[in-house]
């Protein structure tokens, strides 16, 4: 019962229908019995992740997957994607389809890195929201700082007012600054990375 369970959990009652289902969606069902040396560059490329989807690796990264696939062959890879049941990691300009298969989204901007729960689209809306939310905390921590400055350079030089005075300072310098939210950043990314 252990093996029959294992074989069960890896796939062995429905891998054939899937790998079939596969080959059809990709175009290849007239061309099963061809050999591989006879398939152009473009073809080779699709086989090759037609194989990466039905290895199911713990982590399927994928760059650019709807490049160069047609209509019928994007919707079909949405629902296996979104039904995948490892960890996906998707780098695609395709927002219709990151929005189709996405859970989270992470962004990284000046160097940070943020995550964000649901789709593109909510990732669009709740950056939005934060940017401003943090606009408005900025411009009323802003005019709090400038109604205490001028009540400090008002009262400075009287005496009676020296213990008001000298508390507004040490709020003023105690207080954390909020940033101005920065416009969004375009640059291209660059990373080095080193295999081990």
């Amino acid at each position: 019962s252990t093996l029959e369970e294992l074989y069960k959990n890896l796939g062995g009652y429905y891998y054939k229908k899937e790998k079939e289902t596969v080959i059809s969606r990709f175009g290849f069902e007239n061309e099963k019995e061809k050999p591989l040396r006879e398939f152009s560059g473009g073809q080779l490329t699709k086989i090759a992740f037609m194989k990466l989807l039905l290895s199911k690796p713990d982590i399927l990264l994928l760059d650019e997957p709807t490049n160069h696939l047609d209509l019928e062959t994007i919707e079909w890879l949405e629902e296996y994607l979104k039904n995948y049941p490892q960890a996906l990691v998707v780098v695609s300009h395709d927002r219709m389809f990151i929005d189709k298969i996405a859970q989270t989204v992470y962004e990284i901007e000046y160097g940070e890195s943020h995550r964000y729960k649901g789709n593109y689209s909510d990732f669009v809306k709740i950056k939005e929201a934060d940017k401003e939310r943090q606009l408005r905390e900025y411009k009323q921590q802003q005019r709090e700082i400038e109604k205490t400055t001028q009540l400090i350079e008002r009262f400075r030089y009287k005496a009676t007012k020296a213990a008001m005075v000298q508390s507004r300072i040490k709020s003023l310098e105690k207080t954390e600054l909020i940033n101005a939210p920065e416009q969004s950043d375009t640059r291209a990314f660059f990373a080095d990375f080193t295999p081990e």
